[in-house]
């Protein structure tokens, strides 16, 4: 998985600055037997997950107010996730999925004064045992293509 929502914004004075790099992957295990290749991937499962990343979050209101930031070159997130596929067709699964999960962040704690760059530093770090994934994506099967198209070869009834 890559998450990279890099984007700030500026609404008539308001701005609002997201900056975000999260890389990681997933572990699942299905709880039922597929009975052919079309049920594959499909019903519930248990998982476990791990991210890593980095973050600059930053949000103010007006050109005149004082605003907080948070960035970090190190934000780590590990946990278990339950979910389930449905079967949308032969090769195409909808995946809802949450997780809880240990995250840990050292950051940078900082404050923007009417929108000039000047900067006041404090070092923080927050870890914590929290809800950590939420998702629902959509999955192409590529290998069960494969595996059909070479039974098929084969004369198998599948």
């Amino acid at each position: 998985d890559a998450v990279t929502p890099w984007w700030d914004s500026n609404d008539n004075g308001k701005v609002r600055t997201t900056r975000m790099m999260l890389f990681g992957g997933e572990g699942r295990w299905y709880m039922h037997r597929w009975k052919s290749a079309s049920t594959a991937f499909a019903g519930p499962y248990l998982g476990v997950y791990g991210y890593g990343g980095r973050y600059d979050i930053c949000r103010w209101s007006d050109a005149r107010e004082k605003s907080r930031g948070y960035r970090s070159e190190n934000l780590f997130s590990a946990g278990i996730d339950a979910g389930y596929s449905f079967r949308i067709s032969q090769w195409w699964r909808l995946d809802l999925t949450v997780g809880v999960g240990y995250i840990q962040s050292d950051y940078k704690h900082y404050d923007v004064i009417h929108r000039k760059y000047r900067m006041k530093h404090y070092n923080g770090s927050f870890s914590n045992v929290l809800p950590t994934r939420a998702g629902i994506s959509v999955s192409w099967l590529i290998g069960q293509c494969r595996q059909h198209k070479i039974s098929r070869q084969k004369g198998d009834a599948r």
